[in-house]
């Protein structure tokens, strides 16, 4: 790699010497510097403050994600149970074989789990006259169960919360 050459007066070439080179370092770090710190001014108090809402909002994520595994697995296995599952409100996992994660790398602060079957039966007369799903008691013939889990967690004095609900053929 050939350096860039400089012409002097006399018509001879020579090398960037190392003072000019650290004279263009020192303004680009100027530049920089004074760019940065114009952006970090206009995203509300500074450059540095996003910081610690980057390190909350990473914490919410990764708690999200590990409740919405936890649910999603708890209704593979819900669906599998399929016939068995009977209707009714139940507030343990472990009533259908299915145990909360014991240990670390990471557990959430769980404050409750819910999960809710419901059967559903098919009523030709709703939905405008096209028929649909809905809650029945009673049904017979073409019925389904809704399972619907919630898992709730405290954070940093704010109860969150991951929902789902799905369909399974008894």
């Amino acid at each position: 790699m050939r350096w860039p050459q400089v012409l002097t007066r006399a018509g001879e070439e020579r090398g960037v010497t190392l003072l000019e080179l650290l004279v263009a370092l020192a303004l680009f770090a100027v530049i920089a510097i004074g760019t940065l710190g114009a952006l970090g001014a206009t995203n509300a108090g500074g450059f540095l403050e996003g910081f610690p809402v980057a390190f909350a909002t990473n914490r919410t994520s990764k708690d999200i994600t590990a409740a919405t595994v936890y649910v999603q697995g708890l209704q593979e296995h819900l669906a599998g149970l399929g016939g068995a599952l009977t209707p009714g409100t139940y507030t343990l996992p472990a009533d259908f074989g299915y145990a909360e994660p014991s240990s670390p790398p990471y557990q959430l602060n769980w404050t409750g789990i819910s999960i809710v079957i419901e059967r559903w039966g098919w009523n030709p007369s709703a939905g405008g006259g096209e028929g649909q799903y809905e809650a029945m008691a009673g049904c017979s013939g073409d019925c389904l169960l809704r399972v619907h889990t919630t898992l709730t967690w405290q954070l940093k004095d704010a109860t969150r919360t991951v929902a789902m609900e799905r369909f399974v053929r008894p």
